[in-house]
């Protein structure tokens, strides 16, 4: 049936619909409700309407208000609870100082995509990370089939980026999230910058705060060492912004025991290079 045979029969179903008397209006409404779990079977009934129960000659007018049309979108909205499938082809690539994400909107039974995302993991749920900076929320009105394309600009240099996105249909069921992630451009090896700026306060008896200048993001090691080269503490931290950071030391060892007065070497790694600053520490 076409969209415009469709229209009429439901116009033409709820027209008759109003002249019937009270029990067979019931007795209509049970059977549509039937019929109104999917648009295919609710145009086979329809059909069988118009071909059978409309009588001869009874008109319509394209202005009227469809009372029953619209019931039955409502009486829909209610009871599909089936998820589309997830977006396809969902995929992220970096390309400079930006990200390029793409996907495909589902076959059918769409007409949102939703995109989220988290610098630290891929997001769970359509509340958690953070939404795509689109203006809208990160939700994309899409047509079924149809591939579509998101630019976003300004990513920080070498960071990982996690995206999910998930597909929604007219009644807010949400779809499982598909996963695609990118790296934001690094600095060569070659170019890379590791210096620890200052170490303070020098000597210290408890806090130390190292601040040191990097100038790409990433995991930073820190390994204290004593006098005779032997490691007696490790922390790992994350740098999420470049520049000049500052980390905090508690001047404990691993197992939590504050270190014995003495001199110490703190040495800061990541990206393959390093930085290393002695240390007094005073009890």
């Amino acid at each position: 049936m076409t969209t415009k045979a469709l229209l009429l029969a439901i116009q033409q179903t709820a027209s008759l619909h109003s002249r019937l008397p009270s029990p067979c209006r019931t007795a209509m409404r049970g059977d549509l409700k039937v019929h109104q779990d999917r648009t295919s079977s609710l145009c086979m009934y329809l059909n069988k309407v118009a071909r059978t129960t409309i009588a001869p000659g009874l008109t319509t007018h394209a202005t009227i208000i469809l009372p029953l049309s619209v019931k039955l979108a409502k009486l829909r909205k209610t009871s599909d609870t089936v998820p589309p499938a997830s977006p396809p082809r969902f995929r992220a690539v970096a390309v400079g100082g930006r990200i390029e994400l793409g996907w495909t909107a589902p076959d059918e039974d769409c007409e949102r995509i939703l995109i989220r995302y988290s610098d630290k993991s891929f997001p769970a749920d359509p509340t958690s990370g953070q939404p795509l900076p689109n203006g809208n929320d990160g939700y994309f009105a899409v047509m079924p089939g149809k591939d579509y394309k998101f630019v976003r600009a300004g990513c920080d240099t070498c960071a990982i980026y996690y995206y999910s996105a998930w597909a929604i249909d007219d009644c807010d069921n949400f779809s499982d999230p598909a996963y695609t992630s990118a790296v934001c451009a690094c600095p060569a090896a070659s170019k890379r910058h590791v210096k620890i700026v200052a170490i303070t306060p020098t000597p210290s008896s408890r806090e130390t705060a190292i601040t040191v200048e990097l100038n790409f993001i990433g995991m930073v090691d820190m390994t204290v060492y004593d006098v005779l080269g032997r490691r007696v503490a490790t922390r790992r931290y994350w740098n999420g912004t470049g520049g000049v950071v500052e980390f905090s030391w508690d001047t404990k060892d691993d197992s939590g025991r504050e270190l014995p007065s003495g001199v110490y070497f703190i040495e800061i790694a990541s990206g393959g290079k390093k930085s290393i600053h002695k240390t007094l520490i005073v009890r």
